[in-house]
């Protein structure tokens, strides 16, 4: 037994901890969404599963793999190795893949357990370190993806149930603590603001209090957020938006055009009423949208009916003497 464990020895030793390329079938692909589920496969001795991402890639931190190593393995400690490698190039013939691209681990297998790496996608990723939990100093980039995972012999002869061992294996998607939303601000006639356009005048927004440029989507971390929206033109808004982690919201904001405000007098005992509402008092004052409108005065038996226009965001007197005259205020 003691010859037997030395020779094992040498072999490791003799032989690469890592190469470029592996020759294998493909048994699954497995692509995590940043606000998806988890998911799962299992592979055998020289079988490749790929991982890789779909959806945004703004909402990814990491990815993360989890790959559980039989008991089995421990007879034979270092006789296999755990390999990830990226897809520089992939080739495929007669059901056996080959890929060639950079190894970002070999990881002999020593014993059994869950063996769980995290690798950035980005390098402000916000991954944590444990004792459970191993971060890659290796960055994947989009063009990287999908990643290759595998197990290699690193000896011959391996017993047919360490060379038929299946190993388990969990994709997680790490997803950054963000999500986004898209604002369309629509113009009275159902049209989309456009935001290089000239035809539309421009309009300030907040979000949380805090000025922002205006475009047709914010990043955001999770929660409600308050967005208030000012202008001359157009009447002012508050909204409020839920964002979810890792989703996109769209949000539609009518762009109306700024009230006019009208500050009226009539005479004692009069009742007034501005197309067709009735306003409280014969002082006072009322807003109204652009365009033409009615008012009515009744005193007593008598009634006086008129039309006056008004134009958006301006503020006007209305003086009623049993006529109506209308002006702008200075």
């Amino acid at each position: 037994m003691r010859r037997f464990g030395l020779m094992i020895i040498l072999v490791i030793l003799t032989l690469p901890v890592a190469a470029d390329n592996v020759r294998g079938p493909i048994v699954d692909k497995l692509e995590v969404n940043p606000s998806g589920p988890p998911l799962s496969s299992e592979f055998g001795l020289d079988e490749i599963i790929l991982a890789g991402t779909s959806g945004d890639s703004r909402f990814f931190d990491a990815v993360e793999i989890e790959v559980t190593v039989p008991a089995s393995v421990t007879a034979f400690p270092g006789a296999l190795s755990l390999l990830l490698l990226t897809t520089g190039s992939l080739s495929e013939h007669a059901g056996v893949a080959e890929i060639n691209g950079a190894v970002i681990l070999s990881h002999p297998l020593t014993r059994a357990g869950k063996l769980t790496l995290q690798i950035p996608l980005h390098p402000k990723a916000e991954v944590n370190a444990s004792a459970a939990v191993t971060v890659l100093d290796h960055i994947l980039l989009r063009d990287e993806l999908p990643l290759a995972i595998t197990v290699l012999s690193l000896m011959k002869g391996l017993p047919s149930e360490i060379a038929s061992t299946r190993f388990p294996v969990v994709v997680r998607p790490v997803a950054r603590r963000i999500g986004s939303v898209q604002v369309a601000f629509m113009l009275e006639d159902n049209s989309e603001f456009q935001i290089e356009s000239y035809l539309a005048p421009e309009f300030a927004l907040e979000i949380d209090g805090v000025p922002v440029q205006i475009e047709p989507e914010y990043l955001l971390e999770p929660g409600i957020h308050r967005l208030s929206l000012t202008s001359d033109r157009y009447q002012d808004q508050n909204l409020t938006v839920g964002i979810e982690q890792a989703r996109s919201t769209r949000l539609s904001v009518p762009l109306l055009p700024a009230l006019a405000t009208v500050n009226y007098t009539a005479p004692r005992g009069s009742r007034v009423y501005v197309d067709g509402r009735a306003l409280e008092g014969e002082i006072g004052d009322f807003t109204a949208p652009p365009g033409e409108h009615t008012i009515v005065v009744v005193v007593g038996d008598y009634t006086v009916t008129r039309r006056f226009s008004v134009e958006e965001g301006r503020e006007y007197n209305l003086s009623v003497d049993m006529d109506v005259a209308i002006e702008e205020a200075k």
